[in-house]
């Protein structure tokens, strides 16, 4: 009989990062994410200032 392993060799454990500011869950592009959550620049993006001014993004909608 073949030996099992514990987990399958072709998973990857990797960091996923959302953003709070959509209605629904949302994953920022990598670009999203160089461009404004990892910098001073994130009072720039769209989805920070709706959030911000107390407007939720609804689905669909930018």
């Amino acid at each position: 009989m073949a030996e099992r392993k514990a987990r399958c060799p072709h998973l990857r454990q990797v960091e996923i990062f959302s953003c709070r500011a959509w209605e629904l869950l949302y994953m920022p592009s990598i670009f999203e994410l160089e461009e404004y959550c990892w910098k001073p620049l994130h009072a720039r993006c769209p989805f920070y200032i709706r959030a911000s001014e107390g407007r939720v993004i609804e689905a669909g909608k930018t």
